[in-house]
């Protein structure tokens, strides 16, 4: 796909209109010119609402009712002020007018460039509002935004940290192909209709900026889509989000962060987040979420990622287990490994009952195989009870931890087929 021009955001007449004030430059937040935006766009936004509509909007917004009304005493004001500013901001000969933005089409902001940072907290949006093809490239802020209408975000670029903090998206909402560098903030944030983010990608290849895709508490009413989404740094922090629809993955290893962690490991020294455990926990939400749809290669994937994270925290006793349970069963994913020791198992142990029971070969090899499977009761059949007592202490301890050995070894091969079969 080729990549459209962008549009310097100035020349933008929505753009001018959300920054009718003046824009936020520097690093001092100017707190009255947000004020002052943001009413003169909720008045203009809203004016088509009924009174039930705005104080609903009202609410989720965080604003007091009372700024989403008064457009008409403003109108003229607004609009003379908005096509001075556009002549001020605009760069060049020639310049042309484009007319106030008309509330019956969309807001768009389609293929334009954000130089300076972008704050539209509290802002709501009642028409469709198109944010594709954009460049964020300083910090975008949408904090209690509402988008009552379907939002596209699909193509972008957030070269800096993107705040979606308590957003509501009243219908749907797209990310398809965005890219996402530096924080993904989303924390509860409200999705009432589908919420796409397919093919994102939360980070970048080529290192440098860790992206942390923050969810903590978000609620995703419809579908909730990743498919081939791309996770480089940081798994997408899930604790608290509810899934009232399906949740859509691409459950391949180069879409998630590396097993090793190394990248994860550098996020953990840069943020406040203990990515870890928060991975871990994430990586279980979505295998519950996936076996509640009966997804169970996808609910495999991640039981395995997490089972390899909870090997990776705390002390090596609490370590320990998981580990073992990866290693001798690709955590009850395998038939190859369990059945392999078992063979050993079998094999093995033939000498200490050649040279320490006095057995031949052919008769410890059948020993071994009835100890290993003691619940057939080939042991007791074949084999004199009383001539087993008298084997040396250590060959019955041995002949012991063989027997306990192969039970846990047989779980981990039902276990397998299990798993391979889907027998559920």
């Amino acid at each position: 796909m080729d990549t459209p021009k962008l549009t310097p955001a100035n020349e933008n007449p929505w753009y001018v209109l959300m920054t009718l004030y003046g824009e936020q430059v520097g690093e001092n937040f100017n707190n009255d010119l947000h004020r002052q935006n943001r009413e003169v766009w909720n008045a203009w936004s809203c004016k088509g609402l009924d009174d039930v509509s705005a104080v609903n909007v009202a609410k989720q917004a965080r604003i007091k009712v009372d700024e989403t009304r008064g457009w008409e005493d403003i109108a003229k004001k607004v609009m003379r002020k908005h096509r001075v500013e556009m002549k001020k901001r605009h760069n060049g000969e020639g310049y042309t007018y484009p007319g106030f933005p008309d509330f019956k089409e969309f807001v768009n902001c389609s293929c334009t460039l954000f130089s300076e940072e972008l704050v539209l907290r509290n802002f709501v949006f009642t028409r469709r509002s198109y944010f594709s093809s954009v460049t964020f490239k300083l910090a975008s802020d949408f904090t209690s935004a509402v988008f009552a209408q379907g939002a596209d975000f699909a193509h972008t670029i957030f070269m800096s940290a993107v705040d979606f903090y308590y957003v509501t998206f009243s219908q749907f909402v797209s990310f398809q192909s965005a890219t996402f560098t530096q924080l993904a903030y989303f924390a509860s944030a409200t999705f009432n209709g589908p919420a796409k983010f397919v093919g994102a990608r939360f980070g970048l290849l080529d290192g440098g900026e860790v992206c942390l895709p923050i969810f903590t508490e978000a609620a995703f009413a419809r579908v909730l889509s990743f498919r081939e989404a791309e996770f480089v740094s940081h798994y997408p922090v899930l604790e608290g989000a509810e899934f009232g629809g399906a949740v859509v993955v691409t459950a391949k290893p180069a879409n998630w962060p590396e097993v090793e962690l190394q990248l994860l490991e550098e996020a953990e020294k840069s943020s406040k987040v203990p990515t870890k455990e928060v991975a871990k926990d994430s990586c279980a939400t979505l295998r519950h979420a996936l076996g509640k749809q009966g997804r169970p290669e996808e609910e495999h994937f991640f039981f395995k990622r997490e089972m390899t994270l909870a090997g990776q925290i705390g002390s090596l006793p609490a370590r320990l287990p998981y580990q073992l349970f990866g290693w001798v069963s690709d955590y009850g994913h395998s038939i190859a490994r369990p059945t392999n020791i078992l063979l050993a198992l079998w094999v093995g142990l033939v000498l200490v009952y050649t040279e320490g029971a006095g057995l031949g070969a052919l008769e410890a090899l059948g020993y071994s195989f009835a100890n290993m499977f003691k619940f057939f009761g080939l042991q007791r059949t074949y084999f004199d009870f009383a001539e087993i007592r008298d084997w040396p202490a250590w060959v019955q301890v041995v002949s012991a931890i063989q027997t306990v050995l192969s039970f846990i070894l047989l779980f981990f091969l039902g276990l397998g087929l299990r798993t391979r079969f889907r027998l559920r």
